[in-house]
């Protein structure tokens, strides 16, 4: 039997959660609904890989014509399957222009409405290519032991300042933002942010390049 999904799907950014409301406690369910639960949870999971690869026309075998799209920019009714695969194609090429790479799903409530209709809820969270190419990398010793990385700065000097601090809050167990300091009279400290007034860490580029120029007797150009 196939059952229809009627999905809400909220999140595509890190930090998004749904409002909690009082939690009741739900009834036992039969076998057959929790074989119905496990496919509609199978199905979604299909969805969201085909969505992490782009792969338009997989993700257009999850979807029924007339397909509704509810947004804040209004109601989008996608007649055909032409139109799904391309609004679709136009979310995944603008969230990959913005450094997405892929997407998992951290939450799914599905309620049965009758036999052939189910109504879903998830909440996916968005990786960008800072995640998956660098913050979550391992590396291979010669040993065959990995390494991973413990601390990394991002610059957060120039016009994206505030963009920049966003991003280490959401990564703060392992990114934290950076600004040259040439005044310091140290290697670097922490610091606050003038504009945002968020922690971070400031950093004297030159000490260490001073330190290597006098070891290598190298004198500074005028």
């Amino acid at each position: 039997m196939k059952t229809r999904l009627l999905l809400a799907v909220a999140g595509l950014a890190i930090g998004f959660s749904l409002p909690t409301f009082a939690q009741e406690k739900e009834p036992t369910l039969s076998e057959q609904e929790q074989a119905e639960k496990t496919a509609v949870d199978h199905a979604l999971s299909a969805e969201s890989d085909a969505f992490g690869r782009g792969d338009l026309s997989a993700i257009g075998q999850h979807c029924n014509v007339p397909f509704v799209v509810i947004s804040s920019q209004g109601v989008k009714v996608c007649a055909t399957m032409s139109e799904i695969e391309a609004f679709f194609g136009d979310v995944i090429r603008d969230l990959r222009a913005r450094g997405y790479a892929y997407s998992t799903r951290s939450e799914m409530h599905v309620k049965l409405l009758d036999q052939t209709t189910a109504l879903a809820s998830a909440v996916a969270v968005r990786h960008s290519q800072l995640d998956c190419m660098v913050l979550q990398r391992t590396w291979k010793r010669a040993d065959g032991s990995e390494l991973g990385l413990s601390r990394a700065l991002q610059d957060s000097g120039g016009h994206a300042t505030a963009e920049v601090h966003r991003r280490c809050k959401d990564r703060a167990h392992v990114l934290w933002p950076y600004r040259g300091s040439p005044d310091l009279t140290g290697p670097w400290k922490r610091g606050t942010d003038t504009v945002t007034h968020a922690r971070l860490v400031q950093g004297n580029a030159n000490y260490y390049k001073a330190q290597l120029a006098n070891k290598l007797e190298i004198t500074a150009m005028d």
